[in-house]
């Protein structure tokens, strides 16, 4: 069945990347209406047809309307079931920050059933994609699993495995409090770069040769977030997923390639 929202929820913060302060209203949708952001009148569908920037986050333009770092609030509709809302920016163009995770976001979201069945697409077919020492795989499956292996060429950092079976419970309890992280030797270029101008230990994982500087919450607390950035990725493909994704230090760029390909798939 398709879901939406009981009622519109609220969030205000400040935009990780831009660091300037946003307002976004999640409300409710009719059926068949999909993920659609809003802003100053105009909207934009949730699509990777949509997506013009993916380093470290997924962006999406069209016409005048123009949203930032999208994965996280995509991952947490998707990952909980959700398949209607408007997503409306009131102030910014980046989705707030938040604590860095999908926590607040699921904390708040009350699920309203509809009577329109969801559109459920299961791959006949693999899809294998790489990119230098980065690969993701997609397999048929009666359910949607997510696979993931993170591992970094940084001191102290030891390779991270994580595989579940992905439900609104699951998602809840084992993957929305992981939050986005960086690394201390990353954080001058990475500013310098323009991206992370309102990062801090309030909205990020921080993590040195010696380990998290501001504390786990999950011993592999990195994997799992970047689990959470695969199912906000392929939300893009507009379509609940039955199948296997198997990300071997895969990004947003390798994730959209595939949330691409899906919706080549599906028309």
């Amino acid at each position: 069945m398709q879901t939406t929202i009981k009622k519109a929820i609220s969030f205000e913060g400040i935009g990780i990347h831009t660091g300037t302060y946003s307002k976004m209203i999640v409300n409710p949708a009719p059926e068949n209406n999909g993920i659609v952001f809003s802003s100053n009148g105009d909207s934009i569908p949730a699509s990777i047809d949509y997506v013009y920037d993916t380093v470290h986050g997924v962006n999406l333009k069209h016409n005048n309307i123009e949203i930032k770092s999208c994965e996280h609030i995509l991952s947490t509709l998707y990952g909980m079931g959700i398949t209607n809302a408007i997503i409306e920016l009131k102030e910014g163009k980046e989705i707030p920050a938040m604590d860095g995770s999908g926590k607040a976001f699921v904390e708040s979201i009350e699920i309203e059933k509809q009577a329109s069945a969801k559109k459920v697409f299961k791959p006949t077919e693999p899809i294998f994609i790489t990119s230098k020492d980065s690969a993701i795989l997609l397999s048929p499956a009666e359910e949607l699993k997510i696979s993931f292996v993170a591992e970094y060429n940084y001191p102290g950092f030891t390779p991270q495995y994580k595989s579940l079976v992905i439900s609104p419970e699951v998602y809840l309890n084992e993957i929305a409090p992981s939050r986005t992280y960086t690394f201390t030797g990353w954080v001058e270029k990475l500013k310098k770069q323009g991206l992370i101008q309102g990062g801090s230990m309030e909205n990020a994982l921080i993590m040195d040769e010696n380990g998290a500087l501001n504390g786990l919450r999950f011993p592999d607390e990195p994997v799992r977030h970047k689990m959470l950035d695969i199912i906000g990725d392929i939300a893009l493909a507009g379509v609940s997923l039955k199948c296997w994704i198997f990300g071997i230090k895969s990004g947003h760029s390798l994730n959209c390639e595939l949330a691409r390909r899906l919706k080549c798939t599906l028309t």
